[in-house]
């Protein structure tokens, strides 16, 4: 199981196009946990047991969870102390990086892998020496320097944005790239977003099939995810970003959630750590996509898309998402010959891929 939990609700970046940042006051939401740790562990060890699960996956999330170092490195603490677990604890930290050298050694060095969300928007188009492009590799340079722990850049993609240009900018610097179409109830212009993103994500993916060519690897998220899919038989009969399915936000008051970004309403409340929780029935059955073609790939991309977004717009996701599709399908077959060639293996048991959505 995954927990995502929420270290703070506070945040010092603030991006125009976050959906998960929450007004405290008027939310009546606490910007630090209010619950105790042992009802926390509890909950998780519950939880564990029920699904048979042998490992539990903490994300500390937010907010930004960097402004609250003592209560993570107080979780971690608390956790690993037990060491009588059917189970064993695999941490990520979910940031935005602007904190992230002041990270305690405590915390750094248990760790598994790092997400770094990045803000295009704050990238200066020159001058890249000063703010914030600056201050994110001087933080990710930090991290490397005191441990080797794979840091994965989280892109959101907007009609505001350069698919190509944040991939190519940022690869150099980062183990591995996931980009995220931004979830929203309607785009500005679709068509124009869509014509933008289909030529830029075709040269995205030619520049990775040139490199893959010669034997190197980069690694895309989405590319890697998808060819995998295609070549490899696997269960789809879920969300591939877990909901309703293997992924649990624990808000700072102890409730429940199986998606992070409708909290103001009940709509994904699925329990508190207190009473336990439920999933509810809602799966790929309920959605247009158990029929399609492109299922294997996509796995149905987003349950709370599903549920509040019409379908008009759900099929716009789809249409950008099957342009991603069918480069992968009309290529796959070069894909293998030069994975054969260098020995090249799409491996996503590997910790670097487990905690992106694979579709974007």
């Amino acid at each position: 199981m995954e927990y995502y939990v929420f270290a703070s609700n506070d945040c010092n970046l603030k991006c125009s196009y976050c959906s998960v940042l929450l007004n405290l006051e008027t939310e009546q939401i606490p910007k630090e946990p209010i619950y105790s740790l042992e009802l926390l562990n509890n909950f998780i060890n519950e939880t564990q047991i029920k699904y048979n699960d042998t490992i539990a996956d903490i994300i500390f999330f937010g907010g930004e969870p960097t402004l609250n170092f003592d209560f993570i490195e107080k979780l971690m603490q608390s956790q690993l102390a037990d060491k009588c677990l059917p189970f064993r604890y695999r941490y990520m930290l979910h940031t935005n990086g602007l904190l992230l050298a002041n990270i305690p050694d405590n915390v750094l060095n248990n760790l598994n892998s790092i997400m770094l969300s990045i803000n295009y928007e704050r990238v200066p188009h020159s001058s890249l020496d000063q703010g914030y492009f600056k201050l994110i590799l001087d933080s990710v340079h930090s991290i490397k320097k005191r441990r080797t722990l794979p840091i994965v850049a989280r892109l959101t993609i907007t009609e505001e944005t350069s698919l190509y240009t944040e991939v190519a900018l940022l690869n150099p610097f980062f183990d591995a790239i996931y980009w995220q179409i931004e979830n929203k109830y309607a785009f500005k212009n679709f068509n124009s977003f869509y014509a933008t993103y289909v030529y830029e994500l075709s040269i995205t993916f030619n520049m990775w099939l040139q490199y893959l060519k010669r034997g190197i690897l980069l690694r895309l998220i989405p590319f890697i995810s998808s060819a995998f899919f295609l070549l490899h038989d696997h269960d789809v009969s879920n969300f591939c970003c877990g909901y309703n399915n293997s992924m649990i936000y624990v808000q700072t008051n102890g409730n429940c959630y199986t998606c992070a970004e409708d909290m103001t309403t009940n709509q994904n409340l699925i329990g508190k750590i207190d009473a336990g929780f439920c999933f509810d029935s809602f799966g790929l059955n309920n959605t247009i996509c158990k029929s399609c073609d492109y299922l294997p790939l996509c796995m149905g991309r987003c349950g709370r898309m599903h549920r509040e977004f019409e379908i008009q717009h759900i099929n716009e996701y789809c249409k950008l998402n099957r342009v991603l599709f069918d480069l992968i399908k009309e290529n796959i077959s070069e894909i293998k010959e030069y994975c054969d060639k260098y020995s090249i293996i799409f491996d996503l048991t590997d910790p670097i891929y487990h905690y992106t959505e694979y579709t974007p």
